[in-house]
C-alpha cells in the first residue's frame, strides 16, 4: 500500500511540472521575440518599462499563465498583439486574456490600434465593457474614444450601430442626452437609436422636454420619444433650415395667455359687467323718480 502510495504521488507531481512545462511549447522563444519587438519598436522607453514590468521572465511566465487557463490559441495571439502594439498593450490584455485577446482579435485591422490606446488608458472599464459585450465593447472604445465606453454600459448594446455611422463630434452630442436617453421605455430608447443610427446629425435637431423624453427633427418632421414638455419651438422650412427659439419664464406666460384668449376676454366682459351694473341700476332708478315726479 505504502508503495503504491508512493508511486502515486510520483505520478501526480510529474503530471503537474509537464502540464506546466508543456503549457505553451517554446514559451522561451517567444518572450524573446516579444523583448526583440519592443526593444526595436519603442527603444530605451520600452527596455524601462520591460525592466519595471519584470522582463523577459515575467513575460514568458505570463504567457505560459494564459495557456494554461485560457488556452495555447489565446496566448499565441496574445504574443501576436503584444509584438504588434508594445508592452502597454500586454500588460492591458493580461487584466482578461480571454476576454480582450478575442475582442481585439475581432474587430476590424483599422480599428484595432486606437482599441489598443484606449484599452491601455481605461483598462478596468473596458474590461468590464468587453466581458459583457465582447469585441463590440472595444469598437465602441476605438470609435468614439473616451466617451464610448461609458455610453454603451449605460445605453446599452443598441447603441452600437449609433457609434458606428456617428462621428466623434455627433457622438459627443448624444452623450449629453444619455441619461434622458436611458430613462425611456426600452421600446422608445431602442427607436430612437435606431433613428440616430440611420440619421445621425439629427442629433444636432434634438430637444430635452421639461417633463422628459426627447424630441427629434428628422426630415423636417417632429418626432416625440417619451413623455415631452417641450422647452423649446423648432420650426423647419421647406429647405430644411431648422429654427429653434427657447421658451423662457415670460414667453411661457405669453403662450399661456395667448393660448387663453378667448376664455379671458369672456372673464373680462363678465367682471366688466358686475361692476358697471350698479351704476346702471343707478341711473335706472333716478330716471324711475324723476318720473314718477313729472307725473304728480
Amino acid at each position: 500500500m505504502k508503495v503504491f502510495m508512493k508511486y502515486t504521488i510520483l505520478f501526480l507531481l510529474m503530471s503537474f511540472f509537464a502540464l506546466n512545462t508543456l503549457a505553451l511549447p517554446g514559451a522561451g522563444t517567444v518572450a524573446r521575440e516579444i523583448t526583440e519587438a519592443f526593444l526595436e519598436m519603442g527603444g530605451r522607453k520600452a527596455a524601462r518599462e520591460l525592466a519595471e514590468y519584470g522582463g523577459e521572465k515575467a513575460l514568458k511566465e505570463t504567457l505560459e499563465k494564459v495557456a494554461k487557463e485560457s488556452g495555447e490559441e489565446v496566448a499565441e495571439k496574445m504574443a501576436q498583439q503584444a509584438k504588434r502594439y508594445g508592452i502597454s498593450t500586454f500588460k492591458a490584455l493580461s487584466k482578461n486574456p480571454k476576454v480582450l485577446v478575442n475582442a481585439l482579435d475581432n474587430i476590424p485591422p483599422s480599428l484595432q490600434k486606437k482599441a489598443v490606446l484606449a484599452l491601455e488608458r481605461n483598462t478596468d472599464e473596458i474590461t468590464e465593457a468587453a466581458i459583457k459585450y465582447g469585441s463590440e465593447a472595444l469598437e465602441v472604445a476605438a470609435r468614439q474614444p473616451g466617451v464610448g465606453t461609458s455610453t454603451l454600459m449605460k445605453l446599452g448594446d443598441d447603441v452600437v450601430p449609433v457609434a458606428r455611422t456617428m462621428n466623434e463630434k455627433q457622438f459627443m452630442k448624444l452623450t449629453q442626452y444619455s441619461d434622458e436617453i436611458a430613462s425611456l421605455p426600452v421600446t422608445e430608447k431602442k427607436r430612437l437609436l435606431e433613428v440616430l443610427a440611420e440619421n445621425p446629425k439629427s442629433i444636432f435637431a434634438a430637444t430635452i422636454g421639461s417633463s422628459g423624453g426627447i424630441l427629434l427633427v428628422k426630415d423636417g418632421k417632429e418626432m416625440v420619444f417619451g413623455v415631452v414638455g417641450v422647452d423649446q419651438t423648432i420650426t423647419v422650412d421647406e429647405k430644411g433650415k431648422r429654427t429653434t427659439s427657447n421658451t423662457g419664464p415670460l414667453e411661457k406666460v405669453t403662450g399661456q395667455v395667448l393660448n387663453y384668449w378667448p376664455v379671458l376676454v369672456l372673464i373680462a366682459v363678465i367682471g366688466f359687467g358686475f361692476k358697471a351694473l350698479p351704476a346702471s341700476l343707478k341711473a335706472y332708478f333716478k330716471k324711475r323718480n324723476k318720473d314718477r315726479k313729472l307725473k304728480i
